[in-house]
């Protein structure tokens, strides 16, 4: 269920609706009262001065780009369907389809291919017009291998008022999902969660999460896992919009470690233009961390304008100091890459 096709597409949001369209002609409730469709998109200029990353180089590219659809059906009072269908310029996929049903006032239970509940960014790292830069922090990026998508599986969240704030859990168990297959690697149980604490102070929260992957290379008959956990703290009230997290991951098959942490801020000025200033540091194996085709530092200064409440534009350069992405997507070798390099983005944000 990665890649699919026009008919696959069809099929599954026909399944969708069939589930709609067969409950509501037993309570004679018409399909559009039920099934709501929105998205969200983006388009994007990338160059950089030295270095290939995510496809682009000194000659710069216009292939940083998505659009998905995402597709709601109430089944009744207490179950909705969901369903995102994502696609960019290379590549079309059932992003995650779930059921998700509302089983006390504070607990609630789901089922399906569902985006992980890890960290700030997770579930909506696609979702460029809800963040303040057009490329996320690094624990987000698919080539750090930190953050993991989503898993197959079940899944319960609850939450409850408590110390004068909100307190709210997700705890979930099942199989990974790799939407780039390996023919060796292959994942075999899933277990994490993730604790959420909204303080009495509006818009401070803090965030723990953790999951433990269990993989197995086919090839070599050698399993382990990968056992990851994220810190996180957020602000965002009064026109700040302030975020840092930390990230580590012990990758057992591998015999490696990698850590990641950043912090961001950004200032709304006039309820349109936002400035923000980001520090990025990664290294994707410690035991290498001196060496700069395993560590990155990244200073990021942009700035975002909201158009209106659908459409955003974003500016921004990132000044890197070592090229461990690049190296970890296999775009530059280890030990060939340039130190010091500047990455710059623009581009179009929009949701509907």
């Amino acid at each position: 269920m990665q890649k699919i096709g026009k008919r696959s597409w069809a099929k599954a949001i026909g399944m969708a609706f069939l589930a709609v369209g067969i409950q509501s002609a037993a309570h004679a409730v018409d399909v559009e009262d039920r099934v709501e469709i929105h998205g969200y998109g983006h388009q994007g200029y990338l160059q950089t001065t030295d270095n290939t990353y995510l496809n682009t180089d000194t000659n710069g590219t216009w292939d940083y780009n998505a659009l998905a659809l995402l597709f709601t059906a109430k089944i009744d009072d207490k179950s909705k369907i969901w369903m995102q269908l994502y696609g960019n310029s290379e590549k079309m996929r059932l992003d995650w389809v779930f059921i998700d049903y509302q089983l006390t006032g504070n607990l609630t239970g789901r089922a399906g291919q569902i985006k992980m509940p890890l960290g700030l960014y997770n579930e909506i790292r696609d979702i460029k017009f809800l963040q303040l830069s057009m490329l996320q922090p690094m624990l987000y990026q698919e080539a750090a291998e930190i953050a993991h998508e989503a898993y197959s599986g079940v899944s319960i969240v609850y939450n409850r008022d408590f110390g004068g704030g909100n307190l709210s859990w997700d705890a979930y168990l099942g199989q990974g999902v790799d939407f780039e297959a390996s023919a060796t690697l292959k994942n075999r149980s899933l277990v994490g969660g993730r604790v959420t604490y909204k303080t009495p102070v509006d818009g401070l929260r803090f965030m723990a999460s953790a999951y433990n992957n269990k993989k197995e290379n086919t090839a070599l008959a050698e399993k382990g896992a990968l056992k990851t956990w994220v810190l996180s703290a957020d602000y965002t009230n009064n026109n700040w919009d302030i975020k840092a997290e930390y990230a580590n991951m012990d990758n057992d098959l591998e015999g490696e470690s990698s850590n990641t942490y950043y912090a961001q801020a950004g200032y709304t000025l006039g309820e349109k233009w936002t400035p923000f200033v980001r520090y990025d540091y990664l290294t994707t194996d410690v035991a290498e961390r001196t060496d700069p085709s395993y560590y990155q530092k990244t200073t990021v200064l942009g700035l975002n304008c909201k158009i209106n409440d659908s459409i955003a534009v974003r500016l921004e350069n990132h000044w890197n100091n070592g090229y461990a992405l690049p190296v970890a997507s296999g775009e530059v070798i280890a030990g060939a890459g340039k130190t010091d390099w500047n990455m710059f983005a623009a581009g179009i944000s929009y949701i509907f």
